[in-house]
C-alpha cells in the first residue's frame, strides 16, 4: 500500500501521458492550455504550502492532513469526471494544492513523532515519495492510458489513495 505522499507525486505525473487524449476529447486547440493541463501542478504545489503550513501551527497538523485528504480524493474524482478544460484545469490545481500539506508537514511530523536517533530511516522513507512518484507515474500513466484512457489515470490514483488513513 502506498502512503499518501507517494499517491500525491504519482498522482501529478501519471497523467501527463494522457494529455494528447484530453486534448482531443475536449477539442482543445490551443498549445498553452494542454501544457497548462500538465503543469499546473507546479501551481498546485508552489501555493498549497503557503496555506496550509500556517494553517497547521494553528489547527495542529492531524486535521489538515484529513481535511487534505479528503479534499484530495474530491478533487482526483473531479479531474476525472471532468467535461471541460475549464473544470479539468481547476480540478487539477486544487487536488495537487491540497495535498501540500503531506510534503510541507511531513517532515514536522517526523521530528515530533520520533527520536533523533529514528529519524534518519523515517526521513528516508518519507523522501522515497517525491523521488519515485514522477519516475513510477508517467511509466504506468502511459500503460493505462494506452488501454483505458486518460480519465482511468485518476481513477487508479482513487484506488490507490482511498484505502490509506489521510
Amino acid at each position: 500500500m502506498l502512503t499518501a505522499i507517494q499517491c500525491r507525486n504519482i498522482a501529478t505525473t501519471m497523467y501527463a501521458p494522457g494529455a494528447s487524449e484530453l486534448v482531443a476529447e475536449f477539442k482543445i486547440t490551443s498549445n498553452i492550455v494542454m501544457v497548462l493541463s500538465v503543469t499546473i501542478t507546479s501551481l498546485g504545489a508552489s501555493l498549497g504550502p503557503l496555506i496550509f503550513a500556517p494553517l497547521s501551527e494553528v489547527v495542529g497538523r492531524v486535521p489538515i492532513y484529513w481535511a487534505s485528504g479528503w479534499l484530495f480524493i474530491g478533487c482526483t474524482i473531479g479531474c476525472a469526471r471532468s467535461s471541460n478544460a475549464a473544470m479539468f484545469l481547476i480540478f487539477r490545481f486544487l487536488s495537487v494544492a491540497c495535498t501540500a500539506s503531506f510534503m510541507t508537514c511531513g517532515g514536522g511530523t517526523i521530528a515530533d513523532l520520533l527520536p533523533k536517533e529514528e529519524r534518519g530511516a523515517a526521513m528516508a522513507l518519507f523522501t522515497a515519495g517525491p523521488l519515485l512518484g514522477p519516475v513510477v507515474g508517467p511509466t504506468v500513466g502511459g500503460f493505462v492510458t494506452q488501454s483505458l484512457g486518460w480519465r482511468w489515470t485518476f481513477y487508479l490514483v482513487l484506488i490507490l489513495a482511498c484505502p490509506l488513513p489521510h
